[in-house]
């Protein structure tokens, strides 16, 4: 365990020539007191699962009982579609913003009829580009379904058709990083900044050239001082504009540490922590109480009716001979949950993901969209090359296949 009094960084200074580095912490350490719990079993011939358990008692408590575990007894596909996209395009020399769609509504009816074919009992979707703004991250004082996607009717059907099949829509959106703030001096007021005050800017990394590219939008954090204010922001504007739905998928809340070091107003990670939990509480208390996140940290599994993204294996580190599926071993029974997206990491083949989900207990998860991703390669998405989901027929069926004939999900996971 370790805990942070202060944040440091390190800062290159000089001609290019002879550049020398120190480390540079904030002017002001953590205002608060760590604490450490240990909890000791004194017992012998543990296994895995023991501990597991004891940890299962420490962050579940009262939801031990039975009615309130995982009472999903089927295989549960975790589906991302991807909706509206932008590109850039011209006319008569003028460069523009043009907009395109993979996905529109309709067509997510038909992908989801398909898959029920395939097999697929209960799915979840995942529905990104649903906005205006398609897959570009902006804040929040827009919630609306965009009408590039198809027709209110439509938008109505979509949703009518999955309420009525066992089908769960999440809209998703990015809550702590952005690429565009809509707000009056957004970059300057809300994005978060680093100890030298320069704002955490980042650029989407290109795998092809091992470089953060920067011909691509960059990507802002917000400020975790101003989380309440975009959580209220998002509460008013998604209820506002979708009564009927009670879900949301979020990319990154609950799974990211981000603090903000502004001159004189430095706000520390472990307070953003608490930030985030207060976002969680305006989400339930405002009615959208049915949540995916992405591979979320502890304090906010309890928030999550649906996890995924979850890694098969630890980092694996030099000093690890091996790694145990602890994460799964705690949730499982407890929290639905899948682990890496199929088609995005197919390099060592199907069967080594259908033993990683037999060893971890997990749901399966993939990425699709209706239209061919080649449309996508000359776009700021071209790494979205494998969505077309007419491709992936035989795999999605060989997986569901297999893990309901071992009735996989009717068990919880023990070593």
């Amino acid at each position: 365990y370790a805990a942070t009094f202060r944040e440091a960084q390190a800062v290159s200074f000089g001609p290019a020539y002879d550049k020398s580095e120190i480390v540079q912490p904030t002017k002001t350490s953590v205002a608060t007191d760590f604490t450490v719990e240990y909890s000791l079993i004194n017992e012998t011939g543990l296994t895995y699962s023991d501990i597991a358990k004891r940890y299962q008692e420490k962050l579940f408590g009262d939801i031990l009982e039975e009615d309130l575990r995982d009472q999903t007894h089927e295989t549960v596909l975790n589906a991302e579609y991807l909706g509206l996209y932008d590109y850039t395009t011209n006319f008569l020399g003028v460069v523009y913003d043009g907009h395109d769609t993979l996905t529109t509504y309709s067509q997510a009816v038909e992908i989801t009829k398909q898959l029920k074919a395939w097999g697929a009992n209960h799915i979840n979707v995942m529905y990104l580009g649903w906005q205006k703004s398609g897959l570009v991250n902006e804040t929040f004082n827009d919630m609306e379904f965009t009408k590039r996607l198809g027709s209110k009717d439509e938008l109505q059907s979509m949703i009518e058709y999955f309420g009525s099949n066992d089908v769960t829509l999440y809209p998703q959106v990015s809550f702590v990083e952005v690429n565009k703030f809509k707000e009056s001096f957004g970059k300057i007021r809300y994005a978060s900044r680093d100890v030298t005050n320069e704002f955490t800017e980042k650029y989407p990394y290109d795998l092809a050239s091992g470089i953060f590219d920067k011909q691509k939008r960059a990507i802002y954090t917000i400020s975790p001082k101003f989380f309440d204010v975009f959580a209220e922001q998002l509460v008013e504007n998604f209820t506002k504009n979708n009564e009927e739905l009670h879900a949301m998928s979020f990319e990154k809340l609950g799974s990211k540490m981000v603090g903000d070091y502004k001159k004189r107003q430095e706000f520390f990670r472990f307070n953003s922590v608490v930030e985030q939990i207060g976002v969680f509480e305006k989400l339930e208390a405002n009615k959208i109480d049915n949540i995916s996140l992405t591979a979320p940290y502890e304090f906010a599994v309890k928030y999550a009716d649906n996890i995924v993204e979850l890694p098969y294996s630890s980092t694996l580190l030099d000093i690890f001979d091996y790694s145990i599926p602890f994460y799964q071993l705690v949730f499982s029974g407890y929290r639905d949950y899948s682990g890496l997206v199929i088609n995005a990491y197919d390099e060592k083949g199907l069967n080594n993901h259908i033993m990683k989900i037999l060893e971890t207990g997990s749901n399966i998860e993939f990425t699709f969209s209706y239209d061919s991703s080649d449309e996508l390669i000359q776009t700021d998405y071209n790494y979205y090359y494998y969505t077309q989901y007419s491709d992936w027929a035989k795999e999605v069926t060989s997986l569901l296949t297999v893990l309901d004939s071992l009735e996989l999900h009717k068990y919880y996971l023990a070593s």
